[in-house]
């Protein structure tokens, strides 16, 4: 791109031309992007709801539930089960046969289902290093009794 500046032409006036280069612009432009979009993969998310909106429907609920519900996927093939509220609680469940114990997860989450059917969400969390298929497989149980699933804790 030649840009000239001054002079009209005439001999004598100062004229100068020169070429604008935008390659390094363009450049900088271009690392700035990818730095942005590298970054951006590291930032946490402290809570992330995956319910499902098409399982039932909304309702608008003005009070907070009686009890809230967090399950951890621990390692060492542990589930914990915790209750705060009016009934404040907790259970470790351990592997059987080498897989986690959904199946008394899901006794328990019937249990307090009974107990409180208001009570639609649940909160999972799981500790560093545990697999994302078992973290897809207690959100699939944990549906079969409460729609809602709240992801939280992962950094």
């Amino acid at each position: 791109m030649n840009v000239s500046s001054g002079g009209s032409g005439k001999p004598g006036s100062a004229s100068q031309d020169f070429d604008l280069n935008l390659a390094p612009i363009i450049d900088c432009f271009t690392v700035l992007v990818t730095f942005l979009l590298a970054s951006s993969a590291f930032l946490s998310i402290g809570i992330m709801d995956a319910g499902v909106s098409a399982s039932s429907p909304s309702q608008s609920q003005t009070a907070p539930p009686p009890i809230q519900i967090k399950i951890e996927i621990k390692s060492g093939m542990k589930l914990a089960l915790s209750t705060t509220g009016k009934a404040t609680r907790s259970n470790t469940f351990t592997a059987k046969e080498g897989k986690y114990d959904f199946e008394a997860i899901k006794k328990e989450l019937t249990g307090l289902k009974g107990s409180f059917p208001t009570v639609d969400a649940v909160t999972l969390s799981a500790d560093d290093g545990i697999e994302y298929r078992d973290v897809i497989d207690a959100m699939e149980v944990i549906r079969k009794t409460q729609p809602v699933v709240m992801l939280g804790g992962f950094q």
